[in-house]
């Protein structure tokens, strides 16, 4: 498999990360959250394709391939309250396109 970056531009998608107060083990969740979104952490996420959380970490190449900044015309990143919307509808193309039934 190789990475690609259409000319066109690509989407998006947010990762959420967080602590539920129910953890069995705060200190490891901590410790887990506090290196994730450190410089050396965001750059190792960078190093997969992800684009980083901090403003401090670039993008580095990946497989060679240079992706659009972040806030480029090229990269389109959707609204989760608009795409809430139309989920629904999106769930029924999905199944339609790939022979799902439910």
């Amino acid at each position: 498999m190789k990475l690609v970056a259409p000319s066109e531009g690509l989407a998006v998608y947010d990762y959420f990360l967080g602590m539920t107060a129910a953890g069995k083990h705060k200190a490891a969740a901590t410790t887990f959250v506090n290196w994730y979104f450190s410089k050396r952490g965001q750059q190792l996420i960078a190093s997969f394709g992800e684009y980083p959380a901090r403003s401090d970490v670039p993008l580095p190449p990946v497989q060679g391939v240079k992706l659009p900044a972040l806030d480029s015309d090229k990269v389109y990143r959707p609204d989760p309250e608009k795409e809430l919307k139309r989920s629904e509808q999106l769930q029924k193309d999905w199944n339609k396109t790939f022979g799902y039934s439910s």
